[in-house]
């Protein structure tokens, strides 16, 4: 039990770091208006944008956290166990028809790494996007699927991400 409160300290804790840059961008260019504003929020997102798309009218926008890189390549934190840490954290940006950011959704991922384990994960609200902690630790070719419903909508997306 105690090490589940730990884990989920962890989660938590890279969850609000993720978390604070988005609440900052959007505080310091709440007065703009428009595309510009949007551009801006754009510009403070972190990782790697590595997948856009369009399905059933909705804008699918990733961005893939290196959570090692992040931290600096920090190999030990005091208290936790860094060897179960998950490698990355995955983030999701959907807008719908009018390119506003959609609120509200339950977003999840389900991703088959290349030795066909399967990993699902329920995303949280983080600013403008949804995200979920993800391993992408094995090399190779993973198949990802997220499912996001909003009210009584229900849109997919798949895709598949090169871990190298």
């Amino acid at each position: 039990m105690k090490k589940l409160a730990i884990r989920m300290l962890i989660i938590l804790s890279f969850v609000i770091a993720l978390a604070i840059p988005s609440f900052a961008a959007q505080m310091e260019h709440g007065s703009m208006k428009g595309a510009e504003a949007k551009d801006q929020t754009a510009e403070a997102r972190h990782g790697q944008k590595i997948r856009e798309a369009k399905a059933e009218g909705c804008q699918f926008e990733y961005y893939l956290i290196d959570m090692k890189q992040m931290m600096g390549g920090k190999t030990e934190m005091k208290g936790h166990d860094m060897a179960e840490m998950k490698s990355h954290h995955l983030m999701v940006y959907l807008k719908d028809a009018d390119g506003k950011y959609v609120q509200g959704a339950k977003v999840g991922f389900w991703l088959t790494g290349p030795d066909g384990k399967d990993q699902k994960t329920m995303a949280m609200s983080m600013g403008e996007g949804f995200g979920a902690d993800i391993d992408l630790k094995a090399k190779g070719t993973y198949k990802i699927k997220t499912k996001a419903t909003v009210g009584d909508k229900t849109m997919m997306d798949e895709f598949t991400y090169n871990a190298k």
